[in-house]
Parts: C-alpha cells; structure tokens; sequence
C-alpha cells in the first residue's frame, strides 16, 4: 500500500485540529509580517534622520544666510540713499548683524564634513 501524503494525512485530521493548524500557521505569518514592518519602519526612521541632519538642517542654514544677505543688501541700498550723516550712521550700525550671521553660517558650513552621495539618481 501507498504511502500517505502530508496532504492526505492533513485531511485525515479532525476539524479542530485542522482548524487549529489553519490558525496557528495565520498567526505565524503574521508575526513574521509584523516582524518585517518593524524593521522596515525602524529602517526608515534611520534613513528620515539622515536625511533631516545632511539634507533639511543644511538648507534652513542656507535659507537663514540668504535672509540675512538679503538684509544686508537693503541696508546698503538705504545707506546708499541716505541724505544725512546721521542717517548713515545709524543704517551702518544695522550692517554689523547681519554680516556676522552670515559669516558664522559659513563657518559652521566650512567646519561640516560634506557627505558624498554614492548612489545614482
């Protein structure tokens, strides 16, 4: 006589048990699903921090700077126009701040090590 397959013998069970398998093998697969959503947000987390300290925190800088030449560029232009000595003093006081920041941005930006992207866009 033939033996009986995994599947034969499978059938030959009763229902509870067959039942009990059914979920038993639904819950494993579901913990291995889970499993993999965890690591796969926790990869993502990584990658979104990444991108947050090289990408986003860089262009606020960059943006800040901008605003501040901006500024620095319409003092110019008032001091430019400015009819009396003592509106020209007190438009070039107003320089002074705006130079620095821009000037402590481009240090903080020289001292940072720059990322190089080696994959291809």
């Amino acid at each position: 006589m033939a033996r009986p397959t995994a599947l034969q013998r499978f059938e030959d069970l009763k229902t509870q048990t067959k039942l009990l398998t059914a979920f038993g093998i639904v819950g494993v697969i579901i913990m291995i699903m889970s499993s993999l959503g965890v690591w796969t947000n926790k990869r993502i987390s990584q990658e979104t921090a990444t991108i947050y300290a090289d990408y986003t925190v860089p262009l606020i800088d960059f943006n800040t700077m901008l605003f501040n030449i901006n500024k620095y560029h319409e003092t110019l232009q008032d001091l430019a126009r400015a009819p009396r000595a003592s509106d020209f003093k007190g438009d070039a006081a107003k320089i002074g701040p705006y130079r620095q920041e821009v000037e402590q941005l481009l240090a903080k930006y020289q001292a940072k090590p720059l990322r190089v992207n080696h994959r291809p866009r």
